[in-house]
């Protein structure tokens, strides 16, 4: 393996202090979809909801496999652009789906739950701004 370059080596050791930071995201992402679900729940197409939920859940296995393999796995070092691409698009993703209850179940919910719904989305969408700075 070529020795890396500076810019290089620093870019391989923030994906791997962005992946470290991220494991901290895991279960509070579970619990605030979890909680969607229920407020969702009788206002919602039931197979839309579940298909939301094993999206939201196949994200978040998605990220822990590109974390595993940056950080456990030293990955990064060798392709640290490739990587920071991997996650990027990651990121998108899971910020897609996070974010697709606003789309698929806001306008089917009645006022309350709309209020909580949009509550819940902006908390989600914050914590993942704090989640993923580095």
């Amino acid at each position: 393996m070529l020795p890396m370059s500076t810019p290089q080596a620093l870019l391989a050791a923030q994906l791997a202090a962005l992946c470290r930071q991220w494991r901290r995201v895991l279960l509070p992402a579970l619990v605030v979809g979890s909680i969607i679900v229920y407020l969702v729940w009788p206002h919602a197409p039931r197979l839309l909801l579940v298909a939301w939920g094993v999206a939201t859940v196949g994200a978040l296995l998605a990220w822990i496999h590109l974390c595993r393999a940056v950080v456990r796995e030293g990955r990064a070092p060798a392709q640290p652009e490739r990587w920071s691409r991997r996650l990027t698009v990651a990121a998108g993703l899971s910020g897609a789906i996070a974010g697709a209850p606003a789309l698929l179940f806001l306008p089917g919910l009645p006022p309350a739950e709309q209020a909580l719904l949009t509550l819940l989305l902006g908390c989600w969408g914050a914590s993942a701004v704090a989640g993923n700075s580095n």
